[in-house]
C-alpha cells in the first residue's frame, strides 16, 4: 500500500481505533519480536497480542477488517441496532431465536469464532428485532451489500451444524458477477469452484456485455464463480487462459484444481443461449477442454510416434501398450532418438 493511500485508510479508522505507522525498524537497535520482518506488513495488536493481516490493500477492505475486530465475534443485535449492524459490512449474518442458548445458536457461535475475521455475526433473541427482520425465530438471515440484499436459509435450521452454516454463508459471500483483479483473486482462487472470465474493454459496452451474463452467473453459482475482467489491463492473462487473440468480448473457464481452460470460440459473437449451453456442458463433464497444442500430424511415418497436446491423453495413457516418451523443448539443440530407435529391434519402432 502507498503512504497517501495509508494515510487515507488511516484517516477513514482514527476514530474507532488507534492507527501507527513505522517506517523501517533498524535491525540492529529494534529486536523486539513483534516487528515486521517484510516491509509493508500490516498488524493487528489486541492486548499486546499481535496478528498479521493478510486481506485486501485497499481502503474497503482494511476497514472491513478492522471493523470485525473491534466487534466481538457475535454481537447483541436488538430492534434499535438492527438496521445498523445489518448494513455494517458486505456479508453480515443474523440469527434470531428466543433465546440464548436455543439451537442453533451454539453452533452459531461457534462458526463466529471460527469466522470472525471474515464475515459479521449477530444474535438477535427480542421480538422487536425479529419484527423488523419479518421472520418468525428461529431463522438465519444473511445481509448483503449486494445482489439479493437479504436471504434466509432454507434449511432445518435447528439442526443447522457449524459445517452447514459456514458453508452456505461461504457460497454466497461472492457476488454473482464481480470485477476480478488483485485485490480479490485470492478469493476465486482459494474457493473450490471453477472460475468464469469474462474479457471485457471497459470503455466498449461493458454494462450490456455484464447484463448479458449475470442471469448465468445467477443461475450456476452453486457450481461456478464468475467475473469480468479489464481485458486491456490484463491481456497477458487472456492468453494464458488459451484465448487466442485479443478480441472483445470472451468468455473461458477456467479450472483452477486441473489448470484447464474451455474458451468459448472467440469467432462467433457472445450469446446468452450458447454460453448457457456451454456452462452446463462444463458442469456435466462433456465439455473438452482447449489445449496448448501443435496441430495433430496428419501422418505419422517415422519410427518415432510424434505426441502433441490433443494426442497426449490418447496416445501415452493407452493401457493397452507400454508407452516411452522424451519430452523436450523444441528450441533445445539435443540428438534426436529417432535413431537410436531406428536401430533398435523392428518391434521397438513398430510398438
Amino acid at each position: 500500500m502507498r503512504p497517501t493511500s495509508a494515510k487515507r485508510t488511516a484517516s477513514k479508522v482514527t476514530r474507532e481505533f488507534t492507527t501507527a505507522g513505522r517506517n523501517r525498524p533498524n535491525p540492529i537497535t529494534n529486536r523486539r519480536p513483534f516487528f515486521p520482518i517484510f516491509y509493508r506488513t500490516l498488524r493487528v495488536f489486541r492486548n499486546g497480542v499481535h496478528t498479521d493481516y493478510s486481506g485486501p490493500r485497499q481502503t474497503e477492505g482494511i476497514v472491513s477488517y478492522m471493523v470485525k475486530q473491534s466487534l466481538p465475534a457475535v454481537t447483541d443485535v436488538t430492534g434499535a441496532n438492527h438496521h445498523e449492524f445489518t448494513h455494517a459490512d458486505k456479508i453480515v449474518a443474523v440469527l434470531y431465536t428466543g433465546s440464548k442458548t436455543e439451537e442453533p445458536a451454539p453452533e452459531f457461535s461457534a462458526t463466529a469464532d471460527k469466522h470472525r475475521d471474515d464475515w459479521l455475526f449477530g444474535h438477535a433473541t427480542n421480538e422487536d428485532a425479529a419484527n423488523i427482520a419479518g421472520i418468525t425465530p428461529p431463522s438465519l438471515v444473511l445481509y448483503r451489500s449486494f445482489d439479493d440484499p437479504r436471504l434466509v436459509y432454507p434449511y432445518p435450521i435447528a439442526s443447522a451444524k457449524v459445517a452447514d452454516i459456514e458453508q452456505w454463508i461461504s457460497d454466497l459471500s461472492i457476488p454473482y458477477l464481480d470485477q476480478v483483479g488483485p485485490n480479490n483473486y485470492a478469493l476465486y482462487a482459494e474457493s473450490p469452484k471453477p472460475l468464469a472470465y469474462l474479457f471485457l474493454d471497459p470503455s466498449a459496452e461493458k454494462e450490456e456485455h455484464i447484463g448479458l451474463l449475470k442471469p448465468i452467473a445467477k443461475k450456476f453459482h452453486n457450481k461456478v464463480n464468475f467475473v469480468w475482467i479489464d481485458a486491456i489491463q490484463f491481456g497477458d492473462h487472456a492468453k494464458a487462459l488459451n484465448l487466442q487473440e485479443p478480441k472483445w468480448p470472451a468468455f473461458v473457464i477456467q479450472d483452477l484444481s486441473t489448470q484447464l481452460k474451455y474458451p468459448y470460440s472467440q469467432e462467433q459473437s457472445l450469446d446468452a443461449g450458447k454460453i448457457e449451453e456451454m456452462v452446463e456442458s462444463y458442469i456435466a463433464g462433456t465439455l473438452k477442454p482447449e489445449l496448448k497444442s501443435k496441430p495433430i500430424p496428419e501422418t505419422q511415418d517415422e519410427p518415432v510416434f510424434d505426441v502433441v497436446g490433443k494426442q497426449f491423453d490418447e496416445v501415452v495413457f493407452d493401457d493397452s501398450r507400454d508407452v516411452f516418451i522424451e519430452f523436450y523443448a523444441s528450441w533445445y539443440d539435443l540428438l534426436s532418438i529417432d535413431p537410436h530407435l531406428s536401430m533398435t529391434d523392428p518391434a521397438a519402432s513398430s510398438s
